[in-house]
Parts: structure tokens; C-alpha cells; sequence
């Protein structure tokens, strides 16, 4: 375990304590069910954990991709009545009444407007795990490779190697 690896586990672990009210009573039958299941599986807790943690990245990035999207959304609309309020606009130049249709002066076509899609948000390094109140994760640009796979293990364990395994058999 690095030491990222043990600042997101004791995030997570604080998170939950805070949660924790013992003023808030607990469901007795859901509290043995959990327990006799944690029983049966003593390794539940960590494969929970890594469940966890992988879902908040992924929440937290479509959270990002959300924002992402309205600001471009807003940019788009507000190009749009600008384009509209300019084509709308009544012409300046000198002609008459069909001018337009005969070109004898009259106003230009106004340029198509072209939304600007904003540049994607930097990519961070690392993996892409960082501390949920960090802003941002790792987007990938293009599908990856071996999308799917297990990922390699090297040597050495680690908590977070093997956690987008657990959590797509947990989801």
C-alpha cells in the first residue's frame, strides 16, 4: 500500500465516523444480518472499501463531466441568441424595400456562429486516485486498452490494484 492508498482508506474510514450517530438507532435485523455476513466473509470490508472508493471517483468525475456539459450548454445557448438577435437585427444600409432580395445595398448575412467547445479538463497523473476532495480524476481522452481486463499485477500487492475488478463484480 502507498501512501495515497492510505490517505483515501483513512478518508474514507473519518467519513464514516463522522457519519456515525449513536443518537440514530440502527435497524437491529439489518445490523445481524451485516454482521453475519461480515462473519462469513472476514475479507467483505476491504473489497467494500475498494467498492467504494472506486465509485466516488467514478461519481466524482461525472460530477466534472456534468459541470463540463452545462457550462457548454449555457455557452451554446447564449451563441444561439446572439446568433439570432444579429440575423434579426433590422439592416443599417441604405436600399429599399426589396433590397435585400435584389442586393442593391442592404445588410450583410451575419457569420454562422460555431459553439466553442471548452478544452477538456487536465488529466491527472497518477492513476487517477486522489483524495475525494481533490479536485479531478484521471479522464481517459480515447478507450483504453484492455478495457475490461483484469489489470496487471505486479510483485508487489496493493489495495487499489485489484479494485476495478472488485468493483465491477460488485456493481
Amino acid at each position: 500500500m502507498n501512501t495515497e492508498e492510505q490517505t483515501l482508506i483513512d478518508g474514507l474510514f473519518g467519513r464514516l465516523k463522522q457519519a456515525e450517530d449513536p443518537s440514530q438507532p440502527r435497524d437491529a435485523q439489518a445490523q445481524a444480518c451485516i454482521e453475519q455476513h461480515v462473519r462469513q466473509q472476514p475479507a467483505a470490508p476491504y473489497y467494500m472499501a475498494q467498492a467504494i472508493l472506486v465509485q466516488e471517483a467514478a461519481i466524482k468525475r461525472l460530477d466534472e463531466q456534468n459541470k463540463q456539459l452545462q457550462a457548454e450548454l449555457q455557452q451554446a445557448r447564449a451563441q444561439a441568441q446572439a446568433a439570432q438577435a444579429a440575423s434579426s437585427a433590422p439592416s443599417n444600409g441604405g436600399g429599399g424595400f426589396l433590397s435585400s432580395i435584389f442586393g442593391s445595398g442592404g445588410r450583410n448575412a451575419a457569420p454562422a456562429v460555431q459553439p466553442q467547445r471548452p478544452s477538456a479538463p487536465p488529466v491527472a497523473s497518477g492513476g487517477g486516485w486522489r483524495e475525494p476532495s481533490a479536485p479531478g480524476f484521471a479522464q481517459p481522452q480515447a478507450p483504453q486498452p484492455g478495457y475490461g481486463a483484469a489489470p496487471a499485477r505486479s510483485g508487489a500487492s496493493s489495495f487499489l490494484g485489484g479494485a476495478m475488478q472488485t468493483a465491477a463484480g460488485v456493481a
